[in-house]
């Protein structure tokens, strides 16, 4: 239970990388690489729960042993479906991979000119992101894009070494990443997470709580690089808890004490003592008590049966 004026706990959440891509076509080339690598890095991965690239990628995330994270997948409705009771997702949707389905009512995600209006999915799948990884796509990867731009996440696109045919239009971003293989996007990953995680100690440290907890599912990193991150996060919050307690420590009233804590203990102690031995002693006063009493009543007696002889 939290005490008045504690600050609560903060979790050390999982990070959420997000994977955008064509809803046709798999692009096995990129996806089944990168699904499995995302699934060692302990990182969730979120998609739009559809086909293609959505499919390939969290197919191959669910087959590494031992994974720690888990596949998301945020579902558009049927156009014309959110006005009814029961909102129908299109054909395919969640595809067979997806673990944690979140259904919208949002239908608009894939035509250009509505990709990134607020009835769009688009905005649930980005802004649910802490990274954003977008591969060969149509209209709908462009929109999340856009949108990732607008919401500053950290994005790079993986298009491949034929990237110059992907039909994506990114000539007017300057400084957007693109990488052309798998060892470009571990690369900007594992930089993205350690900035992520430093980030985050760095506000536990302006917070000056020592109510930080940790899920046992919670990684603050990716792969080998990135678990290391995940152990650098844990240590930094060890130390700043160490800092604390010694803050306290020096802080500490002449009345708190050890020598005042134990003198008090026999203090107590003693004062039980007396209060046993006062107890005792009115046990023993009424022992005599009934001592008189047994006396008295034996006096009677005899008087009684002297006046029977007499």
């Amino acid at each position: 239970m939290l005490h008045r004026g504690t600050p609560p706990p903060v979790v050390l959440r999982r990070p959420i990388i997000g994977v955008m891509g064509s809803g046709r076509e798999p692009h096995v080339e990129l996806s089944e690489p990168l699904g499995t690598w995302l699934a060692s890095t302990g990182c969730n991965l979120l998609t739009g729960g559809g086909r293609g690239v959505m499919e390939c990628v969290s197919r191959t995330f669910s087959e590494v042993p031992g994974r720690e994270g888990q596949i998301i997948g945020v579902i558009p409705a049927l156009p014309g479906s959110q006005n009814d009771d029961n909102v129908i997702p299109p054909a395919g949707y969640p595809n067979p991979y997806t673990e944690i389905v979140i259904r919208t009512q949002c239908p608009l995600s894939m035509h250009p000119l509505t990709g990134t209006e607020l009835t769009s999915r688009n905005h649930i799948n980005i802004l649910s992101s802490d990274i954003v990884v977008a591969l060969p796509g149509s209209s709908g990867t462009w929109s999340e894009i856009q949108l990732a731009i607008r919401y500053r996440k950290p994005l790079i696109l993986f298009l491949g070494e034929e990237g110059d045919d992907v039909d994506i239009a990114v000539e007017e971003f300057e400084d957007i990443k693109i990488a052309k293989n798998l060892h470009e996007v571990q690369v900007y990953l594992e930089e993205a997470l350690e900035r992520r995680r430093l980030r985050i100690t760095s506000s536990f440290h302006s917070l000056g709580s020592p109510n930080i907890s940790s899920s046992p599912n919670t990684t603050m990193g990716g792969g080998g690089g990135g678990g290391g991150g995940g152990g650098g996060g844990k240590e930094a919050v060890q130390q700043r808890q160490q800092q604390q307690q010694q803050q306290q420590g020096a802080r500490q009233s002449p009345l708190s004490s050890p020598e005042l804590v134990k003198g008090g203990v026999g203090e107590g102690r003693e004062e039980g003592m007396m209060r046993n031995g006062a107890a005792a002693a009115v046990g023993g006063g009424g022992g005599g008590g009934g001592g008189e009493q047994e006396k008295v009543i034996g006096n009677e007696k005899g008087r009684e049966e002297g006046r029977r002889e007499g």
